[in-house]
């Protein structure tokens, strides 16, 4: 079982790192990963079944 000190340092820690991080993000802003975009996907695929039933 952790002691209250302990407890109590590494809930400070933590905090340190949560700050560290906000100060981080607040700086270099968001990171686009890149990831797909689906809706253009859904909509050729809805056009590309279509014209396949049509002909």
């Amino acid at each position: 079982m952790i002691g209250g000190r302990a407890r109590w340092v590494s809930i400070a820690g933590a905090e340190q790192k949560l700050h560290t991080m906000s100060e981080m993000t607040a700086r270099h802003g968001p990171v686009h990963l890149g990831m797909p975009d689906f809706h253009g996907v859904v909509g050729r695929l809805k056009a590309d079944k279509e014209e396949t039933a049509c002909s």
